[in-house]
């Protein structure tokens, strides 16, 4: 149907309104717009009813001309507005899909653009509100808008934001592809080497094409992001080993790195021959490999090194080069495996002490910083079993696990069965359901280290919601960047019941905080028991605001005798300390009335010393809560 005359009609009637109703019946130009959607009028009621009001229109005399004008110009408006047609040429294509977040449609723009803002824009604070945005609405991390802005925040100035986006996108796997391809300058910053560790992360051997075909014009850190990408395919082997010789700097140790993932014998024979000529290389190269070669390589060189000590020569001195290196494959054996590394750590706890010496020409036992942080620093006897925890960490191997058993069996019953009972204690908590008998036994041993020794073995056990399940963390370094990386591992020892019970029984903070952290959404029963739990414990300790702040957190409604408690162990009471306590303190307003009213009158009788508190602020205070 050819609607071109209705468009002519609302032209016509619209010019009528600055024209005015008096001169329609003269308007020729309408009478002719008239006449040409005559051959519509039949065709439907809607048009029909137009003819009807045009009629009237032209009709001398009429009254009410201005609202019939009106009522024609809206009905032949609505018509046109149904009876549009918008069409292009062509065949039709199924839309492509994007694959890289969906809209989220009950997201105020709002709030997206605040978002954007905060991972586009320089300046303090919003490092913290992207990190907290994300934890509290994760969902908006979905939105189409907001997943293209993350792959701009890749090139984000501080490093810290760049960095924690480079995770969420990574653990949004290969949908992610498409945005980290889009606009990628293989001549680029910091951002573009951030995309293509996503990349390499996501996609892994599957873009190695893409690799290549970017490194033609790739140049700095990029270049070398791509290269250590090209370790997942081992027909890049060949490519890698010319690359040793030409490429230089980072470039050149990227090539040796990703040469060293590489189960090959052309690559076992090239690192053998560098372990040759230079072994400090050959080990720092190798330290993450897991390869079958890389594991001899390693144990090798570490058993060669430390066996003259296992022959009980004990006058032998310890060299710094000779520590350097032992450094090294201290940095290597956790992700190592086989006989012959088992065979390593067996000999290193058989030495025992007898490398807990100076170096030589030095005075102090030689130690190695285990800890940044703390700055803790432990000798050889001390480190090894150590080392034998984060290799049983990154890989519980049956192997591994047997061998961290094995050797706390041995030494049990000596001075060194507290260091080893950490591997014992991961190997167990990874592998077996119920190890509580065993747990048992050991805490007879002595309650207070024991204590001392989960503590260390479980300070990072927390409850993953994506993972849903109690996880172990470890951050561990990555060789080619030097940047830290989070890395998870589910525990098999349920953690409810009588392991939690074990653990309620050491009377340690530290762990009491992992208790809180290990709670599994909607387990009322455990939210329960942990609240009568830090209720009591609560008044074993002085200084109680860190188990108030846990129950609160954890809605407990109970507060009474805590603020007496703690303020009765405080020499001075300031009007500061007194508010922060009764906000950090569980149960409601009422409860805490009254709880601040017995600690008001243990101040005004004397009991309680205080500074800059008068009897006027106290009843203010007072009322100022009740009233909340």
């Amino acid at each position: 149907m050819d609607i071109t005359p209705i468009y002519e009609l609302r032209t016509r009637l619209k010019t009528a309104i600055i024209a005015g109703t008096n001169l329609l019946a003269e308007d020729f130009r309408l009478k002719r717009a008239v006449e040409g959607i005559q051959p519509l009028l039949a065709a439907s009621p809607v048009f029909a009813k137009i003819g009807q009001l045009m009629q009237a229109l032209l009709a001398p005399g009429q009254e009410g001309k201005e609202g019939l004008l009106l009522d024609a110009i809206s009905l032949v408006d609505a018509v046109i507005c149904t009876q549009g047609l918008v069409a292009v040429s062509g065949e039709i294509e199924p839309i492509q899909e994007g694959h890289y977040g969906t809209a989220v449609t009950n997201a105020p723009y709002s709030v997206v653009k605040s978002l954007i803002d905060a991972l586009t824009s320089t300046g303090n604070g919003r490092y913290s509100y992207v990190i907290e945005t994300h934890r509290d609405h994760p969902e908006l991390f979905d939105d189409y808008r907001i997943k293209t802005t993350m792959v701009e925040a890749l090139d984000a100035s501080y490093a810290d934001l760049a960095n924690q986006v480079a995770e969420w996108l990574q653990e949004d796997g290969e949908s992610v592809i498409p945005l980290l391809k889009g606009g990628f300058d293989p001549k680029g910053k910091k951002g573009m080497v951030r995309r293509v560790e996503v990349l390499d992360g996501v996609a892994g051997a599957k873009e190695n094409d893409y690799y290549l075909e970017q490194l033609v014009e790739a140049e700095k850190d990029v270049r070398q992001a791509l290269i250590y990408a090209l370790r997942h395919n081992p027909d890049n082997i060949d490519q890698l080993l010319e690359m040793t010789k030409k490429e230089k700097g980072g470039c050149k140790k990227a090539a040796f790195y990703a040469l060293a993932e590489q189960e090959d014998d052309r690559v076992s024979e090239f690192f053998w021959k560098l372990m040759e000529k230079k072994p400090e290389d050959a080990i720092t190269y190798i330290e993450v490999s897991r390869t079958d070669w890389a594991s001899e390589i390693t144990a090798k060189g570490m058993m060669d090194l430390i066996r003259p000590w296992a022959l009980e020569d004990e006058s032998k001195p310890l060299t710094k080069a000779q520590a350097e290196m032992i450094k090294l494959y201290w940095k290597a054996l956790p992700y190592k495996h086989g006989e012959a590394v088992a065979a390593c750590y067996r000999m290193a706890a058989l030495i025992g002490k007898r490398l807990d010496k100076p170096l030589e020409g030095e005075n102090e036992v030689w130690k190695l910083r285990v800890n940044s942080s703390t700055g803790d620093k432990l000798t050889f006897r001390r480190i090894m079993p150590r080392v034998l925890t984060c290799a049983v960490y990154l890989y519980p191997t049956k192997e591994l696990c047997d061998l961290a058993l094995e050797l706390y069996e041995n030494i049990k019953n000596t001075k060194e069965n507290g260091d080893y009972f950490l591997p014992a204690l991961t190997a167990k908590l990874l592998t077996e359901e119920n190890s509580c008998e065993w747990l048992k036994e050991e805490m007879e041993r002595g309650k207070l280290a024991f204590a001392k020794r989960m503590e260390e073995v479980i300070r990072s056990l927390c409850w993953d919601n994506q993972e849903k399940a109690n996880m172990l963390r470890q951050w561990i370094v990555n060789p080619i960047d030097g940047r830290l990386h989070s890395f998870g591992r589910k525990i098999k020892q349920e953690f409810s019941g009588e392991f939690t019970d074990i653990l309620m029984e050491l009377d340690s903070y530290p762990i009491d905080a992992i208790l809180n952290s290990c709670i599994v959404p909607g387990d009322t029963e455990y939210r329960d028991k942990l609240l009568e739990y830090y209720y009591k414990r609560a008044f074993a300790v002085a200084d109680n605001r860190s188990y108030c702040r846990m129950l609160k957190n954890l809605g407990g409604a109970k507060c009474e005798g805590l603020a007496v408690h703690y303020f009765r162990s405080r020499n001075v009471v300031e009007r500061w300390e007194l508010s922060m306590f009764v906000e950090q303190m569980p149960g409601n307003q009422e409860d805490k009335a009254a709880e601040l009213e017995k600690v008001l009158n243990m101040i005004k009788g004397g009991k309680i010393k205080s500074r800059n508190i008068t009897k006027e602020w106290m009843e203010q205070y007072l009322q100022s809560v009740k009233n909340q």
